[in-house]
């Protein structure tokens, strides 16, 4: 069973009489729902998942507007409801029911959709409430918004049609944070699968500013665009590969000084998507692009199709089996929790893995012969860290060396630039800088870095 249609408060797979979900469809009888309605149909009957058509009957506060009247207009409701209903089995769902309920559309859809644990809201591209205060498509953003279930914005059924009927793949572009808040909508996009072929493009915008200061500010920010999308490349990569897996999937970046949400349209249009998915509720850090998701102008803005995927919707995969660390760079200021780190360094790579041991220093208003010394005062310090012999292992020392006022841009820059599968490093370092506090580095270094994080401690007697 497809995931996001999963009961997953009941996720036995060994229990034959499992409940199945419904597909939940709001609709408010206009032209964008009965496109709504196609979609969600053509899904129940792929799926063979029961569907629940839901209007809100939602009556203006008018003069003139008295019983007699509202009887008669949720009457015409009962009716338009169980014609489009009738049409929606004839698309060959198997199952629908009909609700209709009092309220504004998107409280009741919020709410219909907890109670009958919706695997899914499908809705189309406009709903508004009534009086003029709400805008257009703001139905769709306001479930998007508040709803435990993913949110399908539909603006045309066509190519959804057409994939289920196994006429065509599917075009999907999915946005990724690289946060966990994208895993969900990474795992969505990839449980697609199962009921068609799809062409998956996943996407992701980062901040030119923030990556230009988190990898270490150089002279020209321009000049090193190409840098900083090759760093991104390789995370993106690395953060939707295990979900997306490697077939029929492509890699996009786009740097921005301004909001991701317009990068990500533009990508999607230019991939002629059918289906944009992006997750909701994300929030970024530095580095990444500082003005917010995009879920809620994808819904308003987007050609295409649009799926909302709240964060944690859908449960991570089984844990997977660690790949050994073969390259680890471990960062030490000479104290002895930084000393204290390297020794842990060398504990946790793998056989035939590289230990890079960092000295970063803070650079002085001298000659360049005065650098260079200290460089090679630094070399000569870390030399004597270095194992004579690692038991049971064989393994490759390179010693390295920064001249940065930011230390901790320095240790995530020299993460990126290596390569490294983990970044190791005392907790309680100084940095050798008078006003950097203790343990400060080692949380801007967390802050900044996308690398994987073993932080070591200092023993009790350096506490």
């Amino acid at each position: 069973m497809l995931t996001f249609f999963r009961d997953h408060e009941n996720n036995d797979l060994h229990c034959q009489a499992r409940r199945t979900l419904s597909i939940l469809c709001g609709t408010d009888f206009t032209a964008g729902s009965r496109e709504a309605v196609r979609v969600a149909a053509a899904l129940s009957k792929r799926r063979d998942e029961p569907l629940r058509l839901v209007h809100a009957f939602d009556p203006p506060m008018a003069p003139g507007w008295d019983d007699d009247l509202q009887t008669r207009a949720r009457a015409a409701a009962v009716r338009q409801l169980a014609k489009e209903a009738g049409e929606a089995r004839g698309l060959g769902s198997p199952t629908v029911e009909e609700s209709i309920a009092e309220g504004a559309p998107d409280e009741v859809l919020v709410s219909e959709a907890a109670v009958r644990k919706a695997g899914l809201v499908v809705l189309g591209a406009v709903g508004r409430r009534a009086g003029p205060a709400w805008s257009l498509g703001g139905t769709a953003k306001r479930v998007a918004a508040a709803a435990k279930s993913p949110v399908l914005l539909v603006r045309s059924a066509l190519p959804i049609e057409a994939w289920l009927g196994g006429e065509r793949p599917l075009k999907v572009v999915v946005g990724d944070d690289l946060t966990p808040a994208s895993d969900a909508a990474l795992r969505w996009a990839a449980d697609l699968r199962r009921l068609g072929p799809c062409e998956i493009v996943a996407c992701h915008v980062f901040s030119l500013l923030g990556e230009n200061s988190r990898l270490g500010a150089g002279d020209s920010l321009y000049a090193r665009v190409p840098e900083l999308e090759q760093a991104n490349l390789a995370d993106l990569q690395r953060h939707a590969g295990p979900s997306l897996g490697a077939e029929g999937v492509r890699y996009r970046v786009e740097g921005t000084l301004g909001r991701a949400a317009e990068p990500l349209l533009d990508i999607a249009a230019e991939e002629a998507a059918d289906l944009l998915i992006v997750g909701t509720g994300q929030r970024t850090a530095l580095g990444r692009a500082r003005h917010g998701w995009s879920s809620q102008i994808a819904l308003s803005d987007a050609r295409s199709n649009v799926a909302c995927i709240p964060a944690g919707v859908i449960p991570a995969a089984e844990p997977r089996f660690v790949p050994p660390l073969r390259r680890v760079l471990v960062a030490t200021d000479f104290s002895p929790v930084g000393n204290q780190a390297v020794a842990y360094a060398y504990a946790i790579v793998a056989d035939g893995g590289t230990v890079h041991i960092l000295h970063v220093e803070e650079p002085e208003r001298t000659t360049a012969t005065t650098k260079d010394l200290a460089h090679a005062a630094a070399v000569e310090r870390l030399r004597p860290l270095i194992p004579e012999a690692v038991p049971g292992k064989n393994v490759e020392t390179r010693l390295e060396f920064s001249s940065d006022s930011n230390v901790a841009a320095a240790i995530a820059s020299a993460g990126e630039r290596l390569d490294v599968d983990v970044v190791c490093m005392g907790t309680h370092g100084r940095s050798g800088l008078a006003r950097v506090g203790l343990g400060s580095v080692a949380q801007a270094v967390a802050q900044r870095c996308r690398r994987q994080l073993f932080l070591v401690p200092p023993r009790h007697a350096e506490s």
